[in-house]
């Protein structure tokens, strides 16, 4: 039998009998099974909706009904397995017992979730690549009529130059107009490096990328926090633009979602950029409110989100976690509640060729 077996005194939650599998699968011998209560087989925090979930398995065995439920126990080791439970009433010596019988569904929680994260890349792989070909469409548009635009207003500055025309308001407001056309220029740069979908670009500058995606995240930090950057020049990562920047922007939407002080000049997200022997090391931190430690063993989870209300759909961390994972990269989160969170990413440099 590959199942483990339990058999528990409905009255008293005893465990009564275990079959040989339990002891592989709670990494206990059956004589210490035998006798402990049925909550020390789970982990001693369940959320929610599993406490839900047992509540509604035991009505359905009281109404004669088999049921079955999918929750995690807790291995020796301290690991939590998750299992699918198939449970009977059965009365014994005129004592009411239940019969669980428990299987190790780990394998199959694992194939579910990397399908899951499969389409959700394949999803959002599809939309980046719309909004890509968009932006770069939007960005062309721009530019032709911006260089005529910039052209004029120098041809204006010579003009008044030669015909020695003063005048200090006009100079002002060409000046003003320069900057202001100049400006959209460098967004329209940003933007077309930022989305380029031709695969052109397999490597890119993490200093560089992260210059642009906190213009590109300004809109939405600056009534929030100030953002700090200490960005140390460094080689290039196996990382196009585009998903470096992905992965960067989740990351500075989430921080700036994570404050509860109004006041956003208390409110702080760092960036800096560092370098050792044989990796780029990005290190983003805020002081927000932090994750409690049960959300934090969640946040790699696909469709886990906290800020549903503010659009978030759980998928953004997930995919930052792949995307670096394909190219040898790690991201590790670390957080103490009230007092922020810390996001560690490492990437390591391009090898190049030696001639």
């Amino acid at each position: 039998m590959n199942d483990a077996a339990v058999l528990a005194d409905v009255k008293t939650g005893l465990i009564l009998e275990v079959n040989q599998t339990a002891e592989h699968l709670w990494g206990k011998s059956v004589s210490d099974l035998i006798g402990c209560h049925h909550t020390e087989l789970h982990p001693s925090v369940l959320t929610e909706t599993v406490k839900q979930d047992f509540i509604d398995h035991m009505t359905a065995l009281k109404e004669n009904k088999r049921a079955s439920i999918q929750v995690p126990i807790l291995h020796e080791n301290g690991t939590e397995v998750p299992v699918e439970i198939s449970s009977s009433l059965i009365e014994l010596d005129e004592k009411l017992t239940i019969l669980g019988v428990f299987r190790d569904i780990s394998d199959r929680v694992r194939a579910e979730q990397k399908i899951r994260e499969r389409d959700a890349q394949i999803q959002l792989s599809s939309h980046l690549a719309s909004m890509g070909t968009l932006a770069a469409g939007v960005a062309h548009e721009i530019n032709n009529p911006l260089t005529y635009v910039l052209g004029n207003l120098n041809v204006l500055k010579d003009l008044m130059r030669e015909h020695k025309v003063e005048s200090h308001d006009v100079n002002k407001v060409i000046e003003a107009a320069l900057t202001g056309s100049r400006y959209v220029r460098e967004i329209v740069s940003d933007l077309k490096a930022i989305s380029r979908v031709d695969g052109g670009d397999e490597t890119s500058d993490p200093c560089k990328v992260i210059r642009i995606a906190s213009k590109m995240a300004m809109s939405d930090l600056r009534h929030r926090a100030k953002l700090n950057m200490n960005l140390a020049p460094t080689p290039e990562v196996p990382l196009s633009s585009s998903r470096l920047s992905q992965v960067i922007l989740n990351i500075l939407n989430n921080a700036a979602r994570a404050f509860c002080q109004k006041d956003r000049t208390k409110n702080l997200i760092g960036i800096s950029v560092t370098k050792d022997k044989a990796n780029v090391r990005i290190v983003i931190k805020d002081n927000g409110r932090g994750i409690s430690p049960e959300d934090l063993n969640r946040v790699w989870e696909p469709f886990f989100s906290k800020t549903v209300q503010h659009g978030g759909l759980g998928l953004g961390l997930s995919i930052c976690r792949r995307i670096l994972q394909e190219v040898d990269g790690t991201i590790e989160i670390k957080s103490d509640l009230g007092h922020g969170t810390t996001v560690k990413i490492s990437l390591p440099f391009v090898q190049k060729e030696k001639k």
